[in-house]
């Protein structure tokens, strides 16, 4: 499979919280491990937060080995719990960082399974291939999406309002936290899309569609999605990872 992970400070703000990866393991093919995460607390707690998370995804990462699809589902979830646990210990340890947090978003790419875990806002979105459709994988871990899923509030009224960026978990924030664990599938010529809200602030399921459709390369669909929500305002930080199943089949 091939995979990129790119980031860019945006337009406005002074520095770059957001962290993310995306890692081929090193001796089993077809297997891969995509990670984003967007910190917050501030400069530079916020950094902090999400490179601590995403360097302790890797470290576990790099130490597995050949699993069942359900111990790779009990080895993310475990690995995100460690994180979490790791990120807070050293927050307490040090009162400069104290209050810091990230989301953690991250998949594992196991042959044609995905396993995707999520904590916070960040998203991951599917691309079929055969079937021309994408969808978003996670949900959003924050208040507005919540009340979503009560049905006391529409989609629009979810996407405007004004605690939409008000997370109901966090990695780091408190000494224990939940991993919200999907499973699904992938085929030759799916692609995946990790990403920050500092894009899909900005650009909408069908901008995003369209361009990790339309463009062969992944580094080329990666940029331009980046230069759209810079163009669009740039506000915050914007990251992501996109991964393409490159079975048989492949692409056009």
């Amino acid at each position: 499979m091939n995979g990129l992970y790119m980031t860019d400070r945006g337009r406005v703000r002074p520095y770059n919280e957001d962290s993310g990866s995306f890692t081929p393991h090193g001796e089993m093919e077809s297997h891969a491990l995509a990670v984003v995460a967007d910190g917050m607390g501030g400069h530079s707690a916020g950094d902090v937060a999400s490179a601590m998370s995403v360097r302790v995804m890797e470290y576990e990462w790099d130490e597995t080995s050949k699993m069942t699809q359900e111990e790779w589902l009990s080895w993310l979830e475990k690995a995100m719990l460690y994180a979490n646990k790791k990120v807070y210990e050293y927050a307490q340890q040090h009162k400069e960082y104290e209050g810091m947090g990230t989301t953690l978003t991250a998949t594992v790419c196991v042959n044609d399974h995905l396993i995707v875990g999520n904590i916070g806002d960040s998203r991951v979105y599917h691309y079929s291939y055969d079937k021309d459709e994408f969808h978003q994988v996670t949900m959003d871990n924050s208040v507005s999406a919540e009340l979503y899923r009560a049905g006391q509030i529409t989609l629009d009224e979810a996407e405007n309002h004004p605690r939409k960026h008000m997370l109901t978990k966090a990695v780091g924030t408190n000494p224990g936290v939940s991993a919200d664990i999907y499973q699904t599938t992938w085929e030759s010529g799916d692609r995946l899309l990790l990403c920050t809200d500092g894009l899909t602030n900005k650009l909408s399921d069908e901008m995003l569609h369209t361009l990790l459709k339309d463009n062969e390369d992944l580094q080329t669909a990666g940029q331009l999605m980046i230069d759209k929500a810079n163009e669009l305002g740039g506000e915050d930080n914007i990251s992501l990872v996109i991964a393409e199943h490159d079975g048989e089949r492949g692409r056009n």
